[in-house]
Parts: C-alpha cells; structure tokens; sequence
C-alpha cells in the first residue's frame, strides 16, 4: 500500500509539473509572440481532470473528503467502529459503481481522438476508474481499519 501511495503521489506530481509547464508555456507564447499553440490548453485540461481525481484517491486515503459524521463521532467503541466502518463501505461502494460505468465507457470513447493532440479519449477517461478505484480502494482500507480494536496490553 505505501508503494502504491508513493506512486500515485509522484504521478500526481509529474502532472502538477506538466500542467504548470503547459499554462506557463501558453501564456508566454501568446503574449511574446501573439499566436498561442493551441495543444497546450488541451494538454492542460486534461492533465488537470487527471490530477483532481488522482488527488481525489488521495484525500479518500487521508479522510479529507467532506462528510457529515454527526451520529457515528458520538458514538463510541465497538458500535461505533462498526457503523463507521459500515458507512465506509457504503462509500466503497459507491465508488465502486462510478469506477464500473468508467470502465464501461472506454470502449464508447476509444474511437474518438482528441483534437489537437491526437490521443485518443479513452486515455482521458480512464482517469474515472482510476481515481475512483483508488478512491475505493482507500476507503476500503479505513473501513478495515475501524474494525481493528488496538487493546491495551497490561503488564
């Protein structure tokens, strides 16, 4: 697991990197020599829609989704740690089930290439799955963990 989030991480950075490199080359062609390239702003948009669901695999990891958690913070011990560990599983599945339609619509768009640079769309969206999968995975991961009762060993 920590291989994985050390992967996702510089992925999501390489992106950031290129992104940042792309708008910066945009602007600076447009202002110096008045003709912009237009492939920059497309290889921007599509990094940036690769990098806000990358960053959303991650923040399921860290908890730093917004959430509504009224009733299961105030409970406490094993009943707790179950309804917490249920609701991310409910969560899980909900990813799960955007991942899949992600997944079934890469056959649709593989025949379709995107205008400037030429690759073809199902790169593009195939960043449904994998963010949402990651996300599911993640979320996974903190729901085992609720279930996990660290016990204080007495001496």
């Amino acid at each position: 697991m920590n291989l994985l989030h050390r992967a996702v991480r510089a992925a999501m950075m390489i992106l950031m990197v290129a992104m940042v490199a792309s708008v910066i080359l945009q602007v600076a062609l447009r202002y110096l020599t008045y003709q912009p390239i237009a492939w920059t702003e497309e290889l921007s948009r599509y990094v940036f829609v690769w990098l806000a669901l990358l960053g959303a695999g991650e923040a399921a990891r860290q908890a730093a989704h917004f959430s509504v958690d009224l009733l299961p913070s105030r409970l406490s011990g094993a009943k707790g740690r179950i309804i917490r560990a249920a609701l991310l599983l409910v969560e899980t599945g909900l990813y799960l089930v955007v991942a899949w339609s992600g997944l079934q619509l890469l056959p649709i768009v593989s025949t379709q290439h995107s205008v400037t640079l030429g690759v073809p769309l199902s790169v593009v969206y195939l960043a449904i799955p994998a963010g949402f999968g990651l996300m599911a995975f993640n979320t996974f991961c903190r729901s085992m963990k609720q279930l996990v009762v660290k016990e204080a060993s007495a001496p």
